[in-house]
């Protein structure tokens, strides 16, 4: 966990981790019994050092944040690995061996469960696991992590908040009067934004690019559907009949000024 507020927690981790599951099931070491349902905000698919960013709504209260380092591993530094290769929580001692470019490589080899793993020295993250190669544990350095955070407004061991209108763009979400539906709670990349009812409205301030807009109906029923921001947005909100009978959240950028 690389960053927390009042309502949501931000995980770091490899991209083949949770590709193709757009809503993970995550556990926390301070409540492992809980299973929290996670939103992909953002997947570097089709790349084995690609990072996935990671939104938990409503987590365990008392997080801490998992604190970056303030210098990089030098060769033949002790570090740790932290990982799940047996399925239970497990920590290994190990040395970094190389570096070259972006990679860390580590004299153990670091097998299935370790992925996405930190990569720690002195209690403070230098990497993270991503594979392995040849009999070594392969990790990506710190600025790499670092650096993809940073693109994604998420400041490492800050409280990541969500983006106001210096930093986004006003977007205005509003129900379209259906019988489908009375009223839904309405969030975006996990976070979770109000209660939507129909004909009313929901104005906030979004970054601009790809996010997941997730609908909680009043029966339980969960729908979601992929949301791209280009400009200042009224959107309207429809809950309709999909082909199979089933339901479909619908999004439809309005000629409206918000």
């Amino acid at each position: 966990m690389v960053a927390v507020n009042a309502s949501s927690a931000y995980l770091v981790t490899s991209a083949h981790v949770v590709e193709g599951n757009a809503n993970p099931l995550i556990a926390f070491e301070r409540n492992p019994e809980k299973l929290y349902r996670a939103t992909v905000r953002d997947v570097e698919g089709g790349d084995e050092r690609g990072l996935a960013l990671l939104i938990v709504g409503n987590p365990p209260q008392g997080l801490n944040v998992l604190p970056a380092s303030a210098s990089e591993s030098a060769l033949q530094a002790k570090v740790d690995v932290a990982g799940y290769p047996s399925g239970d929580f497990t920590i290994v001692d190990t040395t970094v061996a190389s570096r070259k470019g972006r990679d860390i490589r580590l004299s153990r080899e670091t097998g299935e469960g370790f992925s996405g793993g930190p990569v720690l020295q002195n209690g403070g993250v230098v990497g993270m696991i991503y594979g392995r190669q040849q009999g070594f544990g392969m990790a990506l350095g710190l600025d790499s992590i670092q650096a993809y955070l940073k693109g994604h407004n998420v400041p490492w061991g800050g409280r990541a908040e969500r983006p106001t209108v210096e930093s986004g763009v006003k977007t205005v979400f509003r129900l379209l009067a259906s019988g489908q539906v009375s009223a839904m709670k309405l969030d975006v990349d996990g976070e979770a934004i109000g209660l939507l009812r129909p004909g009313g409205a929901l104005v906030g301030s979004m970054a601009l690019g790809e996010h997941r807009v997730g609908a909680t109906m009043q029966n339980g029923a969960r729908l979601e559907a992929q949301l791209s921001v280009v400009r200042a947005t009224v959107f309207d909100v429809e809950v309709a009949r999909d082909s199979v009978g089933g339901f479909r959240l619908r999004l439809h950028p309005s000629p409206e000024a918000p």
